[in-house]
This record gives structure tokens, sequence and C-alpha cells, in this order.
């Protein structure tokens, strides 16, 4: 005998199966309780209750709308082409229900338009990740790149950009992917070409006030870390910008240079 203290296992399984969800299917969405699918749209259910028995073209009241007209076995107010969104339409004119291209797919949000059959025109969406041309929310599609090289992308962790060789590359997400890029990159540590230093890297020979044309202290310029060249400044204090033979060396105190 089962007690009435406990329900038996496989009333507890049967009615578990008997519980599904209430939404219904339509194309891509999942309709809530209380509407219907129309043309891979979700209406409310009042359209098609307005309608039942009846046949298309036969007159139809909803209540919170007035008259209409049966149409595809649901009540429509209003008709394709006025402007305001009715029923299945997916659009009217400029009523785009709020989509935009990015609803449908793309990165770029504009180009959506509406057809004269109250249906979506997608011709206008550009920015699909794979179609060969950057949208305004990608970094490159394909070989698109927006026009930019190697010199205009920063290598990971750094603020500075490469400066010679190599292409970028771009991966199927539509992000710039520069591990194809060669030559360094100012920060780097390393004396590249089109850099005048790098860091305390100031090529192989030596580099001192006067080489640069500069009077002043025989003591290396100083690397600008930003773009990789001489900063030529040390170079002018002293009189007519030569420290005298007792104090050679040009010292940059708080901006003031001065022979030390």
């Amino acid at each position: 005998m089962v007690g009435f203290g406990r329900t038996p296992i496989f009333l507890v399984l049967l009615f578990g199966a008997c519980v599904k969800s209430q939404a219904a299917p339509c194309g891509d969405l999942l309709c809530p309780q209380g509407s219907v699918c129309a043309n891979e749209t979700c209406v409310s259910a009042s359209l098609a209750t307005a309608c039942s028995g009846r046949a298309d073209g036969a007159a139809c009241t909803l209540s919170e709308l007035g008259p209409g007209t049966c149409q595809q076995h649901l009540c429509i107010t209003g008709m394709c082409g006025d402007g305001k969104l009715n029923g299945i339409e997916a659009c009217d004119g400029a009523d785009l229900a709020g989509k935009t291209c990015v609803d449908f797919g793309s990165t770029d949000p504009m180009g959506l338009a509406c057809t004269a059959d109250c249906s979506f025109d997608k011709s206008g969406c550009k920015g699909f990740c794979g179609d060969g041309i950057r949208g305004t929310e990608e970094q490159c599609d394909g070989a698109d790149f927006g026009g930019k090289t190697c010199t205009d992308f920063s290598p990971p962790g750094a603020v500075n950009k490469f400066y010679a060789g190599g292409a970028p590359m771009c991966t199927i997400d539509c992000i710039v992917n520069v591990s194809t890029c060669t030559g360094g990159w100012c920060g780097d540590g390393i004396k590249q070409p089109g850099e005048d230093c790098d860091g305390t890297d100031f090529g192989t020979q030596p580099v001192t006030c006067a080489s640069l044309g500069h009077p002043g202290a025989a003591t290396p310029p100083t690397c600008d870390v930003a773009t990789c060249k001489f900063v030529a400044e040390p170079c002018s204090c002293g009189l007519n910008g030569i420290c005298p033979a007792a104090t050679p060396t040009c010292v940059n105190t708080g901006g003031t240079y001065s022979c030390k």
C-alpha cells in the first residue's frame, strides 16, 4: 500500500514529463505565451482569435485597436504603406520596429531599410565580418585594414607603433593580428632602421653632441622613449653652448641646463 504522505516516484516523473515550455518557435525566435508566430514575427494571439473561423477579407474587430480585416487569418488594422507597423508587417516606411543591421548579423548598425511590401531590405547592410569590407565596428576584414599597416598598430603591452616591415593579419573574427609585423617597435630597447636610438641603444657608432653638430658637452644625448629620436637639448648649455673645461658636463635639472 502506498502511504498518503508520499507521492509515488512514477507519478512525479509522469507529471514532470507533462510540463513543457509555453514558448512557440518562430524562425530564430521563441514567441512567449499569449502570442503567435506570423511571417517569422511574434504577434498578439488576439489577432488570430479575432479571425477564428473567418475567411481572409472578412471584417474583424480588435478591442484595443478597433475594426480591421482578416489577412492570413490575422485581424489587421491599417495597411502596408501607412507608415505604421501593423500585425504581420516586419516594418512600414521609416518604422523599422527598432531593428538595425546589427540584428541581422552586421557589425554596422546603418543600412537597414523597408521595402514596399513591408519586409526588411538588408541589401544596405555592409558590416558583416567576412565580407571583405571593414565595418565601423571591425578592426579589419580580410585584406581591408582601413588603409593601416604595421606602423599603425601597437604590439601587445606597448604604447608605441611598429616602425618597419611585415604586414598585419586579420583573424576570422575581424581582429588585427600583429604577429607577422617585423622590424621591432619604438620602446623595445633595440635601435631599428628609422630610429635614432631606442632606450640606451644608440647604435654601433658613438653618439656625442659634437657628432650631431651641437656645441657643448661631449656626453651622449638622451633618447626620447616615445619617438626614439635624439633629445639634443643637453648639448646646448654654457657660454655659447660650450661648457668650460672645469665643468664639462651639461646637466638638465628641472628643465634648466647647466654645466657641472
